[in-house]
């Protein structure tokens, strides 16, 4: 789990340092949520740890929430600009929906979704199954635990569904990404390892040609202009606020070359300037 939580990290970080003036609903609902799920997976290991077993499988169903929909807010401005605006709630089955609008409309996409919202929903709610634990050992005689006690056998289970959740939050992650050759090959293929190792599956629909998709990461790279080249750069550029400043005959003192003309980021950007 450790390292699954790295690369999520890694992928969050990567996604926030997005250039402020070009967030939109979309971009802003789905980074949000994952990074909520983020500290979700967080918050549950840390009750499972402490013995807080069924307020830790609580906080999974919400990670789970939070991932599915930030998954398919990515790809739906619309539906995220009212998530965010009007503040409302989006059910889970919408997420479901996404699932089988991925899997080419089969809708037997939903059935493991649908299944593990349903375990997890009687995990989460104050049912008979959930609560008498607290008031009763197994034996059924009367003891009330006012204080969390450890249970190996609870804790690896619960360890294992953390574990399986952090995957889907990663894979959520991926599949939010409005294009997979922006991440580094490493990176699936790393989780596609983890996946493989934790499931003992061979998990065949995760290979992928890397050698292909290092290449294309690569030449998507290389396309960024390195920072020392910028100066020079927009002062060529016609649209530049340098050269805006000269066109209008107003002094130029004032404004260095690498600031661009709508909103004055300095020289640091690698923004075209136009």
């Amino acid at each position: 789990m450790h390292h699954i939580m790295s690369l999520i990290e890694f992928g969050l970080n990567r996604a926030s340092e997005a250039d402020k003036q070009a967030l939109f609903s979309n971009v802003v609902a789905g980074l949000s949520g994952l990074i909520r799920a983020s500290q979700g997976l967080q918050a549950a290991a840390m009750l499972a740890v402490f013995g807080f077993y069924t307020e830790a499988r609580a906080t999974i169903r919400g990670v789970y929430e939070s991932a599915g929909v930030a998954r398919m807010l990515a790809h739906d401005p619309e539906v995220s600009e009212k998530w965010m605006r009007k503040n409302e709630w989006i059910p889970d089955r919408r997420s479901r929906e996404f699932a089988a609008a991925m899997a080419g409309g089969d809708e037997d996409a939903k059935i493991p979704h649908q299944e593990y919202y349903k375990r997890a929903s009687a995990s989460a709610h104050p049912s008979a199954l959930t609560t008498l634990p607290y008031m009763f050992d197994s034996n059924g005689n009367i003891r009330a635990m006012l204080y969390p006690e450890f249970n190996a056998d609870l804790f690896i289970s619960l360890s294992n569904e953390i574990t399986v959740e952090a995957l889907f939050v990663a894979y959520c992650f991926k599949n939010a990404l409005a294009d997979p050759d922006m991440m580094p090959p490493d990176w699936y293929r790393a989780l596609a390892q983890h996946a493989r190792e934790f499931s003992g599956l061979p998990l065949d629909h995760l290979e992928d040609d890397w050698e292909e998709r290092e290449r294309r990461f690569r030449s998507l790279h290389s396309q960024v202009r390195p920072a020392e080249e910028i100066d020079d750069f927009l002062r060529a550029h016609p649209n530049s606020a340098y050269n805006l400043k000269q066109r209008a005959g107003e002094g130029v003192n004032n404004i260095h070359p690498g600031q661009r003309a709508e909103f004055g980021q300095s020289s640091t950007s690698t923004d075209t300037g136009s």
